[in-house]
């Protein structure tokens, strides 16, 4: 019996033999038929799968002449981006802005691609990109990025400077109110890096513990905040699991924040994706006691706390979590004391 994959290659054959010799105007009508494709202004939308991603390849190989080549370069970016493929979105996001640094598309890609190198744990990278692209219009989405990439790259202190620039310049724009709300959010969350975790004291889920800062002293702990409703949450889960596994037994531990009314929805998401961290879950969504508590205003959104209980990384990308981990344990690690000189006889 044939599986998923092979069938999936048979179809694609058998579109490509159905396309061949046609017109590339025509295969270009039909693929963005295929796709859903739709464009609001400047903008183009689809809902990114991995078969579509693999007929935009085709309909490129095919036809590398295709006057269509613009519009998809920039869909296999969105692609990406929207399957959270975000280290293979920033490469097609490069190659997009390379071939076309003009268009007026050009300037969301170039938001784009910092915010993809970020969450492919490429600070250096990201704000390289965001030097290079700092004359372009529309860059306070880029600059924010920026900050985002100076704080993982451990370095809060210049990136509390930048975006203290950024609230300076949007409080002279009277329109700028929610975008100062936010950037001044963001300032609350880099104000935590470097201090103890507030505190708190929860019941964990379906266990007798009451957990405070102190039931986590001498390991690193991710504070994680999720629902079973958020698709980037559950698509970046599966990572999160992977690195429990790996470090729990060397000292890490994960708190769930969980945003779900319903918990049973939260259990089932538990069960699906194994993690086996405790969970806090009141069922009041927003109004949850420890989202009130830190401010959280978007989810998936993170906490790394070193085993002295200090803040060190706040909302890290889940890719960056195989490095920063394991450089908190290591720095937690007590120093072997070196062996005393002899002393002259």
């Amino acid at each position: 019996m044939l599986g998923f994959l092979q069938i999936t290659i048979v179809l694609f054959a058998v579109l490509a033999s159905q396309d061949a010799g046609i017109p590339e105007s025509h295969a270009w009508d039909s693929l963005t038929t295929r796709l859903n494709v739709e464009e609001r202004s400047y903008l183009l939308m689809w809902e990114s799968s991995d078969e579509g991603l693999a007929l935009l390849d085709q309909h490129l190989e095919r036809y590398p002449d295709t006057p269509h080549r613009e519009q998809a370069l920039y869909l296999k970016a969105i692609g990406l981006w929207g399957l959270f493929r975000y280290a293979e979105a920033a490469e097609a996001y490069d190659t997009y802005i390379e071939a076309y640094p003009n268009e007026q598309r050009s300037y969301l890609a170039m938001t784009r691609h910092i915010q993809s190198l970020v969450r492919s744990d490429q600070a250096k990278a990201a704000i390289e990109a965001a030097t290079e692209y700092e004359n372009k219009p529309a860059g306070e989405q880029r600059s924010l990025a920026a900050v985002d990439a100076l704080a993982l790259q451990g370095k809060p202190d210049a990136a509390k400077a930048m975006l203290q620039q950024l609230i300076l310049s949007a409080e002279t724009d009277p329109r700028a109110g929610r975008m100062i709300e936010m950037l001044q959010g963001q300032m609350k969350h880099l104000d935590l890096i470097g201090k103890p975790i507030q505190d708190f004291s929860v019941k964990a889920w379906k266990r007798e513990e009451v957990l405070t800062p102190a039931s986590f002293k001498g390991r690193v702990l991710l504070v994680e905040f999720w629902a079973s409703w958020c698709k980037p949450c559950l698509r970046q889960m599966h990572h999160v699991v992977a690195v429990y596994r790996q470090y729990h037994p060397k000292g890490l531990d994960v708190l769930g924040v969980n945003l779900d009314e319903q918990p049973d929805r939260m259990q089932a998401a538990m069960d699906g994706l194994g993690m086996t961290w405790p969970q806090y879950n009141d069922g009041r969504k927003w109004d949850n006691a420890l989202v009130k508590d830190f401010d959280v205003h978007r989810i998936p959104f993170a906490i790394l706390v070193d085993q002295e209980g200090i803040v060190r990384y706040v909302n890290p990308p889940a890719a960056a979590l195989d490095r920063l981990v394991p450089e908190l344990l290591e720095r937690g690690r007590p120093k072997a004391e070196e062996p005393s000189a002899p002393q002259p006889g």
